[in-house]
């Protein structure tokens, strides 16, 4: 793996950083579209519509926690240009999402009585469903998506254990699935943090190797053009691929005809022509 100095670390956190902004920026809008599409399938479930208590007040927190990230994101595209200020940034989406993650943490207790194993079974799925959704589209951003996941899972979780109600096996199982798999995703999310700092670093190495060589060339390009000596160089197969102006004089030629590519051959004959042989 290629590595920088250390005075290059504030330049490598600065790519990643806004290379997740980036990343926030593309999946807030399929976040929104999947809450709103999960809640309605969630108020079906639960034949509530024709409650006006603490479903509606859910709902309408819900709606504002959406609202929220939405916000922060058209706040986030009309700022990108001037704002280079990206961990503000970061923090205010990490801060919505956990906001979000808190209101669908409190859906599990909407239900006045988890005592029905069926009514189990909807929360269970719909909320560690969102956990391992979110964590998988939020994966560039492990603090983000354990601000989303953890909120959202723990309330319902707690009630499960400490309720009166008895928990059914496959509400058993499928919490120790949920928590493998959101096990399992904290461990890529880690490891995808590293494998993208590590590109980060080659990237940035590449891009400095690239602006040395550059600047290295700009000046060879002046020394070669200034030198005072007509220099002129040739590749393996004898064709012309550098030269200055000074040479060009010395062959005796145009300078509009003196191309790259121009065999030595041709180079000679023309300097012959121009009596440079005596």
């Amino acid at each position: 793996m290629a590595s920088l100095p250390p005075d290059h670390d504030a330049l490598i956190a600065d790519d990643i950083g806004r290379s997740r902004l980036q990343a926030h920026r593309y999946g807030t809008v399929w976040a929104a579209v999947a809450s709103v599409v999960t809640a309605a399938l969630f108020i079906w479930a639960q034949g509530q519509l024709s409650s006006l208590g603490r479903s509606g007040v859910w709902l309408i927190a819900l709606g504002l926690a959406i609202g929220m990230r939405l916000v922060v994101l058209a706040g986030h595209q009309r700022a990108e240009q001037a704002d280079q200020d990206w961990r503000r940034w970061l923090w205010r989406y990490r801060v919505a999402i956990g906001l979000h993650g808190l209101v669908w943490g409190a859906s599990a207790w909407l239900p006045s009585s988890l005592a029905d194993p069926e009514q189990q079974d909807v929360l269970l799925l719909m909320l560690t469903g969102l956990a391992v959704g979110a964590m998988t589209l939020t994966l560039f951003d492990l603090r983000a998506a354990l601000l989303f996941a953890l909120p959202c899972t723990v309330p319902l979780t707690l009630r499960l254990l400490f309720g009166a109600a008895p928990l059914a096996v496959a509400t058993v199982v499928a919490m120790l699935m949920a928590v493998l798999l959101m096990g399992m995703l904290t461990v890529a999310a880690r490891r995808a943090s590293r494998e993208r700092r590590a590109l980060a670093i080659t990237l940035r190495a590449e891009d400095d190797n690239a602006r040395g060589a550059r600047e290295a060339e700009a000046m060879l390009r002046m020394l070669f053009e200034h030198v005072g000596q007509g220099i002129s160089v040739f590749d393996k197969d004898l064709r012309l691929r550098a030269w200055n102006a000074e040479s060009a004089k010395f062959i005796g030629a145009d300078p509009g005809i003196v191309r790259a590519g121009l065999p030595l051959r041709t180079v000679l004959l023309t300097m012959r022509r121009a009596g440079q042989f005596g």
